[in-house]
């Protein structure tokens, strides 16, 4: 038998192997339960005072002084639920866009949108940031035509801090901020095709986009604009 080569003055002989060493698995990240996210103080960063629901000409001016001037913004949409096999959503039936201060709602009636969200959705210059992004731009493509530019997907940032999959809004919140984004299935399945939406589903739409704004703050490689970032 060939004897094992030796390294020069160590005296001492070295067992040369094609083998790789093993491979350590992976420990992924758990999310937590809701019995941890019970534990955690509640998500609530704006007051009603704080959102602008889009329904008249004065609140349109108000949206616009809040919107103007933004770099980016906190995105998501409501649709009325659907409970009937194979029949189609007819959403989104509300659009939300949120700054650090301010929540802005676009109610959607019919195929109309208003001036101002389609500017802001169509400018890539300024970012949308938001969890599920994807079936969002395809719902509003689908019914407005719309082709949505400058766009973020957070949950994506957030999978990279240690999970196996991508992660949902509240579970963001809870993991990167460290609070309980409360998400009632009531809320969540009402009918947001409602006029007028009721003071939960208006505080619920503000809060889904302002915590997403929250998130990408927190995790986003890119730096923020602290003036931007500045809070209420």
């Amino acid at each position: 038998m060939a004897s094992s080569p030796t390294v020069p003055g160590a005296g001492v002989p070295v067992l040369i192997t094609s083998e790789r060493p093993a491979k350590r698995p992976r420990v992924w990240r758990e999310r937590p339960s809701k019995q941890e996210l019970a534990q955690l103080p509640r998500f609530s960063a704006l007051g009603p005072d704080q959102v602008i629901v889009v329904q008249s000409p004065s609140s349109a001016a108000k949206a616009a002084a809040a919107l103007t001037g933004a770099t980016t913004l906190g995105f998501d949409t409501e649709s009325r639920p659907v409970f009937q096999p194979g029949v189609k959503s007819t959403g989104p039936h509300l659009v939300q866009l949120a700054t650090d201060r301010t929540a802005v709602l676009f109610p959607l009636t019919g195929l109309e949108m208003d001036p101002l969200l389609r500017q802001i959705l169509e400018d890539g210059r300024v970012i949308k940031v938001g969890f599920g992004l994807g079936g969002d731009k395809t719902k509003l493509f689908n019914k407005f035509g719309l082709r949505m530019r400058g766009t973020a997907e957070v949950s994506g940032l957030v999978q990279a801090l240690g999970f196996r999959q991508r992660v949902g809004l509240q579970t963001a919140v809870a993991v990167v901020l460290g609070q309980y984004l409360v998400k009632s299935k009531k809320i969540t399945t009402s009918n947001w095709g409602a006029r007028p939406l009721s003071a939960a589903q208006v505080m619920y739409a503000a809060h889904d986009a302002v915590a997403s704004l929250r998130v990408y703050r927190a995790v986003s490689p890119v730096p923020v604009d602290p003036t931007e970032a500045r809070e209420a």
